[in-house]
């Protein structure tokens, strides 16, 4: 249906920004839009279908243009505006930039292209440009034109060539075919052609753009300086097409949807780009459906995703708002478990059940701090009092909370029916709720007494229901092997930090026992739904933090069965519940707990409660738990750095120090990354923060959450630091695989952290090779080296080259591929001497757990 389904269910979107995508020559059929501009009441296109070059130009531009005015008068507006290709004229004229309307640009340009153009083939192949150029190596007279996406490229050249690199690919197993069109666009074959027409160029009529255009050329917005825009377009016909680095920045420029305007590949080359990252690629023309059937879908997915209000949404014609935009939103509702909307009430209509799923029960429901307001006091996070945005804390939906949910929807569909324990429950990742998540719950029939409930893509499990409770059990009795005073108390449990909970989950009154194999103690009941069964498992996991002395944090994952033998006690009845170990392995805690009533009769048995351990030591448990304004990940090294090591070997471990670190615009960056890059850069981000948190500290500062501090880069890409209060402080980072380091340094006006100074680099001893060496040492840094050298020339190398971008960074410049601007002229000890730009710095160098060096500048400058 045009829609990208590997995009992924659960898309949190709407605070994303919509991009139309203008597409270019394709080798797809461009459709019929006759419906369009007829129910519109737009000029139908009148299109040659020739397949000659230029007819196909005129064919795709029009065509263009009429979707995207279709597109604004169903109220979808974009964000901003790209092309590929032939389309980022399209885009430029959609925007108001050019209006060739006004003069004869459009006519003029194209009748050029009616004359002799390169006599160049194209051949698409499937594999990225940097494969593509490698395997050109001494080619003559064939370019890589195209840089689509990570597996697509297209090359561009003399016809026998790209035959033969065509051959010379297949015999490496990588595929690719020649394109039905020949031109020389994009490549500088061009060069020639586009010299003898440079006036047609210069008499472009500009105007500036109602949105942004961001152009494939520059991967950047057009200039607004007419001149500029001009070279620009003639750098466009000369330069490849640079794709998949466009869709890059528009990523990081906030962009999440994508809309393709026009019939063609570009929605596959952004999937292939973002990969699982969230986004939506999606197709306002296919040849699969009508035109105005596809624009449903694409109304109807933006919709679904938060990014359109049906509410803002013109009529249709004059039919009022399309039937089939209303039935494409319910259809991709139930394909699709969106988790944004504009609707949020806390629990829907069910939605329609389609033919031969008459047994499953539908039910869209949001999850947020508006309908659950208590789960601010179950923020996996705390952050400092009267923190403004709600999502740094983390709040999520209890497990047990989840249980109710199931309760809820299984008592929906029989009313009639007591529950009276659950089965095989299954959490299957955190619900958040800040922002807002919606997703449907999906409630199957009674089978043997028990009913099945899904909330979908978070959590699933058995409700078992019963026409009234079961006759309680005798108390189990358990036994505690070596049993001890506890080592904290119930006021320390949660005023001490070892549990997150604020008041309306903090129900543990009393730690009554502790042993080798369980723990003892006293709940009172909370009104918070869920409470009551949450405070059961903070038992079971506090037993896990004093218990053992790495991984210390356990979070329930699943539970065997729960068994209830009457209604929930009222709130503020205290309760005794008991816990007992059934197995403690490196990875996961599995106990038994049971909760009776104040008369000593058993209201709950949970078998199987089991969590899993995240990573954890006696650096990182503080840092997280007891002490996070106060505890710091980074160590304060010798020097005025800080040091941070990569202590949690697995992807959960690591997004639960993530969270405790970043706050929503530094998480934005670190999910633009991607997994691999993820880690390193998470490490130089925290050894920043807690640089400055050390820093300040030190003056006496007291408790402070590394959300207070803030990070990002400059339009330079040089880093930036604020502290509390929007204070400037002056930065430098740097990370490599498994280490982080950063320094900071006080700064008194907003100007200061942008001027020279400060700068700090790592790297492994032997990254510096003899031929790295050669080429980015001069011969008088080689003599100082060899003189140096004593048996250890590869670990001065790396000294030296940790000196040279440790000055880059203070220069503000990196080193822009001249590392012998940046030049190491004298040693004292481990202190390196170095000049740049007229300014000598001192560096101070180190030794890293003997394999890698660590170079700072000194405050002081010679």
């Amino acid at each position: 249906d045009g829609t990208n389904k590997g995009v992924g269910r659960n898309l949190v979107l709407a605070d994303g920004r919509i991009a139309f995508l203008f597409p270019g020559f394709e080798p797809e059929p461009l459709g019929n839009v006759d419906d369009v501009a007829d129910r519109f009441g737009l000029l139908r296109p009148s299109i040659a279908g020739t397949g000659e070059l230029v007819d196909q130009a005129v064919d795709i531009v029009a065509v263009g243009r009429l979707l995207a005015g279709a597109l604004e008068r169903l109220g979808i507006t974009p964000d901003l505006l790209a092309g590929h290709s032939l389309g980022e004229w399209t885009a430029m004229i959609v925007s108001g930039m050019w209006k060739p309307e006004d003069g004869e640009d459009l006519d003029r340009l194209f009748r050029i292209g009616r004359t002799e153009l390169p006599d160049a083939a194209y051949a698409a192949l499937g594999c990225s440009a940097e494969q593509a150029a490698a395997a050109i190596g001494p080619l003559d007279g064939v370019v890589v034109s195209h840089d689509n996406c990570p597996h697509q490229s297209v090359v561009c050249g003399r016809p026998e060539q790209v035959d033969t690199l065509l051959a010379t690919l297949r015999e490496r197993g990588v595929l690719g075919q020649v394109v039905p069109f020949r031109s020389g666009f994009h490549s500088p074959m061009m060069a020639g052609f586009l010299e003898g027409n440079r006036p047609a160029f210069d008499a472009l009529s500009l105007r500036q753009p109602s949105l942004p255009v961001w152009s494939a050329t520059s991967v950047a917005p057009y200039p607004t300086d007419p001149a500029a825009v001009r070279d620009l377009v003639l750098r466009h016909l000369l330069e490849p097409v640079r794709f998949r680095e466009l869709v890059e920045a528009m990523y990081l420029d906030g962009a999440r949807a994508f809309v393709q305007v026009g019939a063609g590949s570009l929605m596959g080359f952004v999937h292939d780009t973002l990969g699982t990252r969230e986004h939506l690629a999606i197709a306002a023309l296919s040849t699969q459906h009508s035109g105005l059937a596809q624009l449903d879908r694409v109304a109807a997915a933006l919709w679904v995703e938060g990014m359109q209000s049906p509410q803002a949404t013109p009529p249709v014609g004059r039919g009022g708002y399309s039937s089939s935009v209303r039935a494409s939103t319910a259809t991709l509702i139930r394909q699709e478990a969106a988790v944004a909307t504009q609707v949020l009430t806390p629990l829907g209509a069910p939605l329609p059940v389609p033919p031969g799923e008459t047994r499953v029960l539908r039910t869209p429901r949001v999850f947020s701090l508006d309908t659950m307001p208590e789960l601010l006091d179950h923020c996996l996070v705390p952050q400092a009092p009267g923190w403004p945005d709600p999502a740094d804390a983390f709040p999520v939906v209890p497990m047990t909370t989840l249980l109710e949910v199931m309760a809820e929807a299984a008592l929906a569909r029989y009313p009639a029916r007591t529950v009276v324990g659950f089965r095989s429950v299954r959490a299957l990742r955190w619900l958040v709720v800040a922002p807002p998540a919606m997703t449907v719950v999906e409630t199957h029939e009674e089978a043997d007494g028990y009913v099945r409930v899904k909330i979908e893509g978070y959590a699933e499990g058995l409700v078992h229901l019963a026409e009234a409770y079961p006759e309680a059990p005798a108390p189990a009795g358990w036994t505690l092997t070596g049993a001890r005073a506890p080592l904290v108390d119930a006021a320390g449990l949660y005023g001490d930090g070892w549990m997150f909970h604020g008041p309306r989950f903090a129900g543990v009154t009393e730690i009554t026992a502790y042993g080798d194999d369980g723990i003892r103690g006293v709940i009172e009941t909370l009104a918070a739904s869920g409470a009551l069964l949450d405070c059961a498992g903070q038992l079971a996991g506090h037993w896990a933090q004093v218990s053992a002395t790495v991984d210390r944090s356990a979070f329930p994952t699943n539970i065997g069965s729960v068994s209830l033998f009457g209604p929930h006690p009222r709130a503020g009845t205290k309760v005794a519940c008991d816990v007992t170990i059934r197995a403690f392995t490196a990875d996961t805690l599995r106990c038994d707990l049971e909760v009776r009533t104040p008369d000593g009769e058993v209201w709950a048995r949970i078998d199987g409660w089991t969590c899993r351990r995240f990573a954890s030591d006696d650096v990182i448990f503080p840092a997280l738990h007891t002490q996070p304004s106060r505890a710091a990940i980074g160590r304060a090294q010798p020097g005025g750095w800080c040091l941070v090591t990569d202590r949690w070997p697995d992807q959960a471990s690591q997004e639960v120090v993530m969270r405790r670190y970043l706050n929503s615009v530094e998480r934005a960056e670190y999910e633009a990354r991607n997994p691999r890059a993820r880690r390193a850069w998470l490490l130089g981000r925290i050894a920043a923060k807690d640089a400055a948190r050390h820093l300040l500290w030190g003056q006496g500062r007291g408790a402070l959450f590394p959300a207070e501090i803030s990070l990002g880069n400059d339009a330079g890409g040089r880093p930036w630091l604020r502290g509390p209060g929007g204070m400037p402080m002056a930065v430098s980072i740097a990370h490599t695989a498994g280490f982080g380091v950063a320094i900071v340094l006080p700064s008194n006006s907003e100007a200061a952290d942008l001027g020279p100074g400060l700068g700090i680099d790592v790297e492994a001893i032997g990254a510096v090779t003899e031929a790295v060496a050669a080429a980015s040492f001069t011969p008088e840094e080689l003599a100082l080296v060899d003189s140096l050298a004593g048996g250890r020339r590869v670990v001065w190398l790396t000294r030296f080259w940790c000196a040279k971008e440790a000055v880059a960074k203070a220069e503000a410049t990196g080193l822009a591929g001249r590392p012998r601007d940046f030049v190491v002229t004298g040693v004292t000890g481990e202190t390196l001497t170095a000049t740049a730009h007229g300014r000598t710095y001192r560096v101070a160098t180190c030794i890293l757990e003997n394999s890698h060096v660590v170079a700072w500048t000194l405050e002081e400058t010679i």
